[in-house]
């Protein structure tokens, strides 16, 4: 049996922003993931871009890995040509389980549970 996930975070852990450049403040992204939260998810976020650096993908193809690495099956939003790009030069990547324990580590210690709304309390 598969689970879905959706790994992202509506953007949050693709490496395109931090505690300094964050979503708009009036967006529902911000409601859902404001600044303080990406102050909470700095270390996280530099373990995914240093064991992305080591293979030589995008930070954001980690915690697509890592969904699939639990079986799960990321449900991932393409709107641009070079996502397309980034998923497939990590097709091949598969992460060891020391990656899963250094991102799995920093993640528990952001004290972050992120839950949608859709998703059981």
């Amino acid at each position: 049996m598969y689970c879905a996930y959706m790994v992202l975070e509506q953007g949050a852990l693709s490496g395109n922003y931090n505690a300094a450049n964050h979503f708009p403040l009036f967006s529902m992204r911000n409601l859902s993931f404001p600044k303080s939260k990406f102050k909470k998810i700095e270390g996280l976020l530099n373990t995914m871009k240093d064991i992305a650096d080591g293979y030589g993908i995008d930070r954001s193809q980690i915690p697509i890995l890592w969904a699939m690495s639990k079986g799960a099956v990321p449900i991932v939003g393409v709107t641009k040509p070079k996502h397309v790009e980034k998923l497939a030069s990590a097709i091949n990547v598969s992460l060891t389980p020391e990656d899963i324990f250094r991102i799995e580590k920093e993640a528990a210690g952001t004290g972050i549970r992120q839950q949608g709304t859709w998703e059981p309390q």
